[in-house]
């Protein structure tokens, strides 16, 4: 495997519907060197040749090819998705992948995002512009959880609003922009990314500060977070500091005592929603096997089951539960009452459980056996 010694930053870029203006705009609004590897994916027609690059080209000095496997990623490039295949980065090396869902369930964003994330951690971005569906509000959790940032293009300055609608809606996205925008305020955020890293390691911040931080964050969101991980504050932090381009400790700790929605944001940084449908699914496998399946067989009808998930996110573990006993159910002709009780300190992920609709580019993730009888179909969502 071939690996980049220079640590740049990889910026994955998700479009589909109407994406060629939006990436006309996104890179025609910047000029001279950005520091940073693009990869273009969007959503082609396996049957035809794609044009994008040459269309893409004339809006911008940076070189651009469409991938064919095994380039290094370079600094200032921007790489075009072929159409028929999947990418992946490994090594900061492009490799050529093969779908293996139908067309309609593809996800080719979801899955590079989330190799970008393990192969770049905090010096991976995504950005989401104009489509319709959901593809890329999987992965984008993979990002945010490795400590890269996230952007989606204004919603209001898109041909279609639908991917980044419901990459605003998962709640971890860093930066909404309009396209012209997106650039030159990646090449800011990674350009700040050393001074704020370690802006808490002086022990007087560490004690003084974060206690300070966690009482506004408590009176503002309602939750304490003084006995959390002290280095995860750290990096959470300093990873919001990094967003609005603050290096002093004082600065942030003022701007969070006068910025209700930057409480928020902190809030949601420190909650990393990252879940899916069957999560695990050897674990699942075993719950089902070894709990689920026994207790039911056992049960008497109209007696009383009760479950408690906590820290549920967005529900879609919640409702991977509630499948797995209701298939149990019919299997044995049982026909308990049971009650799951999904929890969350986040008010934003569970109107989005609640809600129970989700993009159609993860309905994959639930099994076949289960969609036929659990899941109804809506458009772009189920």
């Amino acid at each position: 495997m071939t690996s980049i010694v220079d640590d740049f930053p990889i910026v994955g870029v998700g479009a589909s519907a109407g994406g060629l203006e939006a990436l006309r705009e996104m890179f025609g609004g910047f000029n001279g060197r950005c520091g940073m590897a693009f990869v273009v994916i969007q959503h082609l027609d396996p049957t035809h040749e794609s044009l994008m690059a040459q269309l893409i080209e004339r809006y911008t000095s940076m070189p651009i090819k469409q991938a064919e496997g095994g380039e290094t990623l370079a600094r200032d490039h921007i790489y075009v998705i072929p159409p028929g295949n999947g990418l992946a980065v490994n090594g900061g090396v492009l490799e050529l992948t093969e779908f293996t869902d139908p067309r309609g369930m593809r996800r080719p964003i979801d899955d590079f995002f989330e190799s970008l994330a393990a192969d770049r951690k905090d010096r991976a971005a995504c950005v989401i512009l104009s489509g319709t569906g959901g593809d890329g509000s999987r992965g984008l959790r993979s990002i945010r959880e490795g400590g890269g940032v996230v952007v989606a293009q204004a919603p209001d300055t898109a041909a279609y609003d639908g991917m980044p609608a419901a990459a605003i809606g998962t709640g971890c996205v860093d930066i909404v922009s309009r396209p012209g925008e997106i650039v030159q305020a990646l090449r800011n955020y990674f350009s700040r990314s050393e001074p704020s890293r370690d802006v808490f390691n002086d022990p007087a911040n560490t004690s003084g500060y974060l206690d300070n931080l966690c009482a506004v964050l408590r009176e503002a969101v309602g939750h304490d977070f003084s006995q959390y991980k002290r280095s995860t504050l750290n990096r959470r932090i300093a990873r919001r500091m990094q967003v609005l381009g603050l290096t002093e400790a004082r600065d942030y700790l003022d701007r969070l005592s006068n910025d209700g929605a930057e409480c928020n944001a902190l809030f949601r940084d420190l909650l990393i929603n990252v879940t899916r449908f069957f999560r695990d699914s050897e674990l699942f496998g075993t719950l089902n096997q070894q709990v689920i399946d026994p207790m039911v067989a056992e049960v008497r009808d109209g007696e009383e089951i009760r479950v408690w998930v906590p820290g549920c996110s967005s529900g879609e573990e919640a409702y991977s539960i509630a499948m797995m006993f209701a298939a149990a159910a019919d299997a044995h002709g049982k026909r308990p009452y049971v009650q799951i009780f999904a929890t969350d300190i986040d008010e934003a992920m569970l109107d989005v459980a609640r809600s129970a609709n989700y993009p159609l580019s993860v309905l994959s993730d639930i099994p076949n056996n289960y969609q036929t009888e659990f899941v109804i179909g809506g458009g772009d969502t189920f």
